[in-house]
């Protein structure tokens, strides 16, 4: 029998941005002691042109973030919202890439 193996190597998010040349875009909301949300929000952008990254879901295009209340949690957040999607870069341009995500992230 011949089994052709297409499960997706383990890879760290770190390691993800530097393969597909994006970066990791970290908030800080102001006045979030008031408003009761989440100190940071975090998504990646494209390297090249900043443009924000969106995921498909139902063939539709929608902003995928992160949230915590220290950057590694909106981190550890944005890396488990983006488990098994599809990550669009670029989405209105002629350069426009899309990225399958692993289903499991490899943790440092």
């Amino acid at each position: 029998m011949r089994i052709i193996d297409k499960t997706l190597p383990l890879i760290s998010v770190e390691d993800f941005s530097v393969k597909y040349n994006l970066s990791l875009e970290m908030c800080e909301r102001p006045g979030f002691a008031a408003s009761k949300l989440h100190r940071y929000h975090c998504h990646f952008v494209g390297q090249v042109t900043g443009n924000l990254t969106e995921t498909k879901d139902r063939g539709r295009l929608v902003g995928t973030y992160g949230n915590g209340d220290t950057q590694e949690e909106a981190i550890a957040d944005y890396a488990r919202e983006l488990i098994g999607k599809v990550l669009v870069v670029d989405s209105q341009t002629p350069d426009r890439r899309e990225i399958q995500c692993p289903n499991e992230w490899k943790t440092p």
